[in-house]
This record gives structure tokens, C-alpha cells and sequence, in this order.
């Protein structure tokens, strides 16, 4: 009588036992539902996928709808910064000579040494805020440019606010500071 030889098949979870007659014996259900877990973990991996979707939707509707109104709150109190930083420093070289608003933007200037320029405009279907930052050293006027973006995003509740492209979240205040921040060299 021959012994049973075991070999393991190509496909990985079955194992063929030849007996004397060469003929193939399967393992009885022990290995089945060990075969067909991935059916679960990956329709899990799947709903999850959906959730995440569904959610990034919303976080997308939700920061459209509210973008505009966002920029105009800031637009609102740069210049509530801009009539507090002008008391503060009387001199006239220091102080930021104009305020200029329009649709979606704003830019604040000095002309004195250091001249500033500070550009701002809201950029809507790319949900961020773009800003440039010109400064002009004396004695050559050499032009010196910064320019970047902060995106729009919407914190654990749900409330829009702006992040740095390094992903800091920053507060309406703290923006104003980053803006207004180059004035305050002189």
C-alpha cells in the first residue's frame, strides 16, 4: 500500500493529499472561511472609502458656501487693523498710506522707506487665498517679493479657516498678523 504524499497547489489555501489512487482530496470547510475573509476586510476598506468621500463632498460644499463671505470678514478687519496700526504710529513715514478694496481683494501700501505693498485676493475655485508681499529697501529700491497661499479649511466643527501649505491652522487674527507683519519694519 502506498503512503498519501502532500504537496501543496498553486493556489494558496489548498492542499491536495493524493492517495494510492492519484486522486485529489480537498480539506473539508477548515480552510473555506479563512479563503473568503478579503470579501470582508476589502467591502470594510470600501465602505470606508465612501464615508471619507461623502465627507470631503460636504467639507467642499460647505467651504464654496462660505468662502465669500470668509475673505469679506477678513477684508473687514484688515482695515480695522489698518486704522488701529495708523493711530498707533502717528508719524506720517510709518503709517500704511493706503487701503484699497475691491471684489475678492485688497492691497495695503506704504510709500516710505521701507516701501510695503501687500496684495490679497480671494481665489475661488481653487479654495484658497493667494497673497503677495512686496518689499523695496532703501537706498537702491531693490524689490523684494513673498508669495503664497493659504488654503481654505474646516476644522473638527465645522468651522472654515485658513491653513498654511505646511497645514497650520490659522485664526482671522493671525492672518491680519502675517499680513501686517512687514509694516511693522522700519
Amino acid at each position: 500500500m502506498a503512503l498519501p504524499v502532500t504537496a501543496r497547489g498553486s493556489v494558496s489555501g489548498f492542499e491536495f493529499v493524493y492517495n494510492g489512487a492519484h486522486r485529489p482530496r480537498f480539506p473539508g470547510a477548515r480552510g473555506r472561511n479563512d479563503m473568503l475573509e478579503w470579501i470582508k476586510q476589502r467591502a470594510a476598506e470600501a465602505r470606508k472609502q465612501e464615508k471619507h468621500s461623502r465627507w470631503q463632498e460636504q467639507k467642499t460644499r460647505l467651504i464654496e458656501s462660505h468662502s465669500q463671505e470668509f475673505f469679506e470678514e477678513l477684508t473687514s478687519l484688515m482695515a480695522k487693523s489698518v486704522a488701529l496700526f495708523n493711530a498707533e504710529f502717528e508719524e506720517a513715514e510709518r503709517q500704511i498710506g493706503s487701503f484699497e478694496r475691491g471684489l475678492n481683494r485688497f492691497a495695503l501700501e506704504r510709500n516710505s522707506d521701507p516701501v510695503v505693498r501687500v496684495e490679497c485676493r480671494l481665489d475661488y475655485a481653487g479654495h484658497n487665498v493667494r497673497y503677495r508681499i512686496s518689499r523695496a529697501m532703501a537706498p537702491r529700491r531693490k524689490m523684494f517679493q513673498t508669495e503664497s497661499t493659504l488654503e481654505f479649511d474646516m476644522s473638527g466643527k465645522k468651522e472654515i479657516m485658513l491653513r498654511t501649505f505646511d497645514s497650520v491652522p490659522m485664526s482671522l487674527q493671525q492672518v491680519t498678523q502675517l499680513l501686517l507683519e512687514p509694516f511693522f519694519e522700519f
